[in-house]
């Protein structure tokens, strides 16, 4: 099923931008070269981008191998922390980017979770052929 890996990649793409424009915004309150705005970019941008790593690692990885486990946990993790983290500013109504990033967590959890599902199925599959 490839529509679960474009569902993760185009959520991917959705995450990097989300990074892109809170570095646009924030770059014109907080420059990039004092010490708040490094605080503000390693806070705010930072994590975002990072976010993308694991989630290539988990598409990239050989299907049903140990390291994709690994990346797809990690995966999990850093969109689980995403979701609890973006959720309560999603709620008080705050900036379109804050009112985006819940859903974004979301696609990118499911996109890992269908992953994840996809390749158990195949190991399955592979075992009850065998």
């Amino acid at each position: 099923m490839q529509s679960v890996r474009v569902v993760l990649r185009g959520a991917i793409l959705l995450d990097l931008a989300a990074a892109t424009v809170a570095l646009m915004a924030l770059s014109g309150e907080y420059p990039g070269d004092t010490a708040a705005g490094r605080r503000v970019a390693s806070r705010e941008v930072l994590p975002l981008t990072l976010l993308a790593w694991p989630h290539l690692g988990a598409l990239d990885a050989a299907p049903g191998s140990r390291s994709a486990r690994v990346w797809a946990a990690a995966a999990a993790a850093g969109d689980l922390a995403l979701l609890v983290w973006s959720v309560p500013g999603a709620r008080s109504g705050g900036a379109p980017i804050a009112l985006a990033l819940p859903w974004i967590a979301a696609l990118l959890l499911a996109g890992v979770g269908g992953l994840t599902w996809q390749e158990r199925r195949r190991g399955e599959r592979s075992r009850a052929v065998s």
